[in-house]
């Protein structure tokens, strides 16, 4: 084949969000009523920036750019309300915003959905596009575009389509983290006392229970596992009180039971739970040049001047000291920021002063660059709930478990990045706090034992196998690969370990562990057969951005093997599939619980992860902005 026939083979596309910047707005030339949609405030950022930039470089469309705006969790309620009354009167054309949007915002007459990226479910993608053809006498047919990145996900969509319509709905999230849990304990403990492991009915009168009567589940039932834990944690912060009432059991025996009710202190509990966020911490954007802060860094001096609220867990990413952020089309840089708390539990945000907020400085700029975090992660093991033991070993040899994690976070410096191409002008250090959290995570024993010294580059296609295990969990699970994180240690590797990105946890990866066979053979499937990169005759094995560089790294996809990778997947998948875990897989297909065990025998956990400090290589041109 010709040097000219192979260069119309390989054309180098816009990335996903430019893409949908032109799409929206050769909508808004065409008066189409369109919401677009991203899956993080960067994405929104970026194609709400690009729309604008395209409407206003040409003068028939530059007065059009008035009727775009920008939409997402992080603004203020104020910002948000503007928003929305802006959209009920049609005063808009398009809106870009996250899945904010999604749910209890009722809009009608819009004609186009545009999905930059797979939403992580068909539900999101389902209930996205459910917002164009509604609304009263609305009766035009609508359109949804889903625009692909490079991601496994992504691409497995591109490649099937028909697998959004051959299957049902996605099962709703099964297990609730400890903090969502909590706010929903205290809320109802306020309307009606909580039972424990009996029924409701059991408070009711003898008199009053006939054939008519409902059954209603217990509440431990009803919120699953962590009740316990939780309702005890609340009881310690003084949130919830005990007493002791008589109750009616199944054989129709009264008896006294203990019963929890929301403290008389706690007023209005429902006002202690986000419905946008469950960080126990979130940190405020404020801008120093609005008139009522007027440059003073000690405190938020008036709410008007907040712009946005990052979460916790990714502040130090994006609003680090000297890192460059947007906002609405605007770009400021951050000045200062207050100091986090040392550490940070599940269910911190139900103490007596409900979530704790704190506050970054940021001032308008016009640099023409971008920033991004250099960090290294540490991640601990503290509590093992569940593990898979090999069935065919004479000593207890533990091949996977799950619990609770700490994550140690440290930003130690950051990079300055061109805004035309994304590639590296210089570095900065940075002297931060660690940010520290628990969490809930899941893991595989490498058996380094016997690999490190068989498999060449064995670190390195540990490392691979996370990245793996991380593209594919969307395929999975109703989720994105935003929603969890992996172990990006390179050095001494013992175990492929996934957590939950949100303090806390968000019940993913919870429910990923039951689903942990499935989630491996799809990894190693897709080491195996990424089409973009894989050849018997190649030497390169960094993967790319259609396998292992789909998911955001530390170490900038540096230290990948997907050659070894396979090579590890495969072994342990076959060590999975004679484990506990493999015999609870054959002997039910629905879903399953192991039995837990605060303190197994024998149980191999692994190391604590670390990855010294070396020198970093350029940015790896991939589309994974979050």
């Amino acid at each position: 084949m010709s040097t000219t026939q192979l260069s119309h083979l390989f054309i180098r596309r816009r990335h996903a969000a430019d893409e949908t910047a032109h799409l929206l707005a050769n909508a808004i030339r065409a008066q189409t009523r369109t919401i677009a949609f991203a899956g993080t405030r960067c994405l929104v950022e970026w194609i709400y920036e690009k729309t604008l930039s395209i409407l206003k470089s040409d003068p028939d469309t530059a007065d059009l750019a008035e009727l775009v705006e920008s939409y997402r969790g992080g603004y203020t309620a104020e910002a948000r309300r503007s928003i929305e009354s802006k959209l009920f009167r049609k005063e808009l054309l398009a809106v870009v915003g996250t899945n904010a949007l999604e749910l209890g915002v009722d809009i009608g007459g819009v004609d186009l959905t545009l999905h930059c990226g797979y939403p992580g479910s068909k539900n999101s993608l389902l209930q996205q596009s459910g917002r164009a053809g509604r609304g009263k006498g609305h009766l035009k047919p609508s359109c949804a575009i889903m625009i692909t990145f490079s991601a496994a996900s992504d691409q497995f969509v591109w490649r099937k389509p028909a697998s959004l319509l051959s299957r049902g709905i996605d099962a709703p999230p099964t297990s609730i983290s400890e903090t969502v849990m909590s706010g929903h304990i205290l809320c109802a403990a306020e309307e009606f006392p909580l039972t424990g492991s009996l029924p409701l009915t059991c408070l009711l009168n003898e008199s009053t229970i006939d054939e008519t009567t409902p059954e209603f589940i217990s509440d431990e039932t009803l919120m699953g596992e962590g009740y316990l834990d939780a309702v005890n944690f609340l009881s310690q912060k003084g949130l919830l009180s005990r007493k002791k009432v008589k109750a009616m059991q199944s054989s129709g025996k009264v008896e006294t039971i203990p019963v929890y009710k929301t403290h008389p202190i706690v007023k209005s509990p429902w006002k202690r739970v986000s419905l946008r966020s469950i960080e126990p911490v979130n940190y405020s954007i404020v801008d120093l040049s609005h008139p009522m802060q007027s440059n003073r860094t000690d405190k938020i001096h008036d709410k008007s001047a907040v712009l946005d609220v990052i979460p916790y867990s990714r502040v130090f990413y994006h609003a680090f000291p000297g890192a460059v952020i947007k906002h609405r089309g605007r770009k400021f840089r951050i000045e200062a920021m207050e100091s986090p708390p040392a550490f940070v539990g599940s269910g911190q945000s139900f103490g007596p002063s409900g979530s704790t907020d704190l506050a970054a400085f940021a001032k308008p700029t016009n640099v023409q660059h971008t920033t991004q975090a250099l960090s290294l992660n540490e991640i601990h093991v503290v509590k093992q709930t569940r593990h898979a033991e090999l069935n065919d070993s004479k000593a207890q040899q533990s091949v996977a478990g799950s619990g609770l994690v700490t994550v140690k976070r440290s930003v130690h410096g950051y990079k300055i990045l061109s805004h035309v191409n994304r590639k590296e002008i210089s570095r900065s250090t940075l002297n931060l706090p660690s940010m520290e959290f628990d969490t809930y995570a899941i893991w595989i024993d490498a058996d380094a034992a016997n690999l490190s010294g068989v498999v060449s580059n064995f670190n390195e296609g540990v490392h691979a196998l996370n990245h793996a295990m991380v593209a594919v969990a969307p395929l999975i699970l109703p989720c994105s690969s935003s929603d969890i994180d992996c172990d990006h240690s390179t050095y001494e590797c013992t175990r492929v370990l996934l957590f939950d990105v949100r303090a806390g946890g968000s019940g993913i990866t919870k429910q990923l562990y039951n689903r942990f066979v499935e989630c491996l053979e799809s990894a190693v499937e897709l080491l195996q057969d990424c089409t973009t990169c894989y050849s018997e005759t190649s030497r390169y094995s960094g993967g790319c951005p259609a396998c292992l560089q789909s998911v955001r790294c530390d170490n900038f996809h540096e230290g990948l093997s997907r050659k070894s990778g396979v090579m590890i997947g495969v072994h342990l998948l076959k060590r999975l599939q004679r484990s506990t875990l493999g015999r609870h897989l054959n002997e039910s297909t629905d879903r399953y619980e192991l039995q837990t065990s605060d303190k197994p025998k024998n149980v191999l956990i692994g190391r604590a992860s670390f990855s010294p400090q070396r020198k970093r290589s350029r940015f790896a041109d991939v589309d994974d902005i979050e």
